[in-house]
């Protein structure tokens, strides 16, 4: 999984395929739960697609993980 990411966080980096990436990233969210980087890469490819408030409420979620 942690390839996967490297990955996909570059992808978002460079703005590619961002619709496809987040629909592969909320499914994985779904299989794992507890893992942080999974939902706060989502709010990145948010982010990327200036989709404020959508990555906001995941920066937001993966925060509340973290406590």
């Amino acid at each position: 999984i942690e390839e996967a990411l490297k990955e996909y966080n570059k992808l978002i980096r460079r703005r590619k395929h961002l619709q496809e990436i987040i629909f592969d990233l909320e499914d994985l969210s779904e299989q794992h739960i507890k893992n942080i980087d999974i939902v706060q890469m989502i709010g990145d490819a948010y982010f990327q697609q200036d989709e404020l408030q959508k990555a906001l409420d995941y920066y937001t979620k993966a925060e509340e993980m973290l406590g």
